[in-house]
Order: C-alpha cells, then structure tokens, then sequence
C-alpha cells in the first residue's frame, strides 16, 4: 500500500491479498487500442499539418490560425501516445486489497468497495503468462459511454476491475472461495 493510504477494517476481517496493476509497457497496451492508436496518429498527422499550412499564411491570421492547430496537435498526441503515459501514470496510484469481506480499490484517496455477497457479475480474462484482469459488476451503459468512451475506459479500470495483476489465477481462487463463504446460509 502506498505511504498514507490507510484502510480501515471490521472487527475480525483480515487482509487476505493485495497488489498493484502491472505498469510495464506490456501491460499498458488493451485490445481496444488497436483502431484507436492509428486512428489518433492520422489525427496527430492531419493536426499537425494543418498547423504547418497555417504557419505559412501571410498577415494577422498566420499568427491567429496556428493557435486553433494546438488542441488538435495535442489532442492527437495523446490519443496515439499520451494515453499510455496517462494509465501507466494512473495505475500507478491504484491499489488492490482483498479481504475477507470486501474488495477494496484505492485510488488516489478514494476507496471503492465491494461485499462479496453483493457482486453480481464477475469474469477473469487471463494471458499466456499467467497474468490477466478480472472484471466486476458491469457498470451500466448509458450515453456517455457512446460519446465519451475514453474516458469511461480509464474509470472502468479504477473503480470496476483488477486490471494487469501478475497471478491472475491466486486473485480469482481467493475471491472465488470469499464468495462461495458469504453464500453459505449461517448455521443457527
């Protein structure tokens, strides 16, 4: 856990795991970037010689027109490669914490968390080297998600999954085994 984050537990809960998402460059990389990284480098592409057409225009409007060309240089920088720099640096912030009644993630000061008895939906995609991501409760589509799908896919990934964890399989017993203890009716 990071210095200052402190978690506070129930009377007789126990932390059962915890760990961070992986930050390595291989793990930045999601099936999802495959048409979004071209596609932003043709936008970065177009921005900028949008922005070397602009600087070649005589008289006030060549010193005006190359202002409108920045957002668009930017905005195509960190589709194509600011994206990755932008979640390796959130995932730096992220913690994971199982314990033996919640999952806990925290970010930055803020702590989600999840009942087992209460998790409705749960996945586990695995890779080839044993690490992988596991999904909680699906968050609701809505509008947002049609207009504003970056964004959306960075608070998925803090608030809604263990992304990148080294041992996918350990993680996904443990919370398997939680879940199937706070199925089982108490014994009266």
């Amino acid at each position: 856990m990071e210095k200052g984050t402190a978690i506070s537990l129930y009377e007789g809960e126990r932390i059962l795991w915890q760990g961070k998402p992986g930050c390595s460059w291989r793990n930045l990389v999601k099936p999802s970037d495959i048409l979004k990284v071209p596609i932003g480098l043709l936008f970065f592409l177009f921005a900028l010689s949008w922005e070397g057409a602009a600087l070649s225009v005589p008289g006030l409007w060549g010193l005006v027109a190359p202002l409108f060309g920045l957002p668009f240089i930017a905005a195509g920088a960190y589709c194509s490669v600011g994206r990755f720099v932008h979640r390796r640096w959130q995932r730096r912030q992220i913690a994971y914490v199982l314990t033996s009644e919640r999952i806990l993630t925290v970010y930055r000061s803020r702590l989600v968390c999840r009942f087992y008895h209460t998790l409705r939906y749960l996945e586990k995609r695995e890779n080839g080297d044993g690490s992988g991501t596991i999904l909680f409760d699906k968050r609701p589509v809505d509008w947002h998600d049609f207009h504003f799908t970056f964004f959306n896919e960075l608070i998925r990934e803090r608030e809604y999954e263990y992304a990148a964890i080294d041992d996918v399989d350990a993680v996904w017993a443990l919370i398997e085994a939680q879940r199937r203890r706070w199925r089982k009716p108490s014994a009266k």
